[in-house]
């Protein structure tokens, strides 16, 4: 909500209002120039935000487990990238985020998400 390591750096308002769903285009949303998704976590969805970029970069917010990821990438012109990059992260890197209380050699559990990006 606009915090970095106790400080104010974003107004909350601002941070609701662009990441806020206004257009659902076929199981994804858009806003102020943000995009959003559900993406699978263990046994229940969270909602992502995130900024893309042509070529596959990506800043992406997740704040039910307060983590931000940023990508780096250089595929410029193909929207395949922005199709990985979304399937990547449910499906490579969320499983292997803990919670506080989750044992530490649990397994990860592989879900097979894939990004309504661009699909029909």
């Amino acid at each position: 909500e606009g915090m970095w390591q106790g400080r104010r750096i974003l107004d909350r308002d601002f941070v609701r209002r662009v990441s806020a769903p206004l257009h659902d285009l076929s199981g994804i949303q858009y806003g102020f120039l943000w995009w959003s998704l559900e993406m699978p976590y263990k046994n229940r969805t969270l909602r992502a935000y995130f900024a893309n970029g042509n070529g596959g970069q990506a800043v992406m917010v997740l704040p039910e487990l307060d983590l931000v990821l940023t990508i780096f990438a250089g595929n410029y012109g193909d929207r395949v990238s922005t199709e990985l990059q979304q399937d990547f992260v449910a499906n490579y890197i969320l499983p292997a985020v803990r919670e506080d209380g989750d044992r530490a050699g649990a397994p990860i559990a592989q879900p097979n998400f894939r990004s309504p990006y661009g699909r029909k």
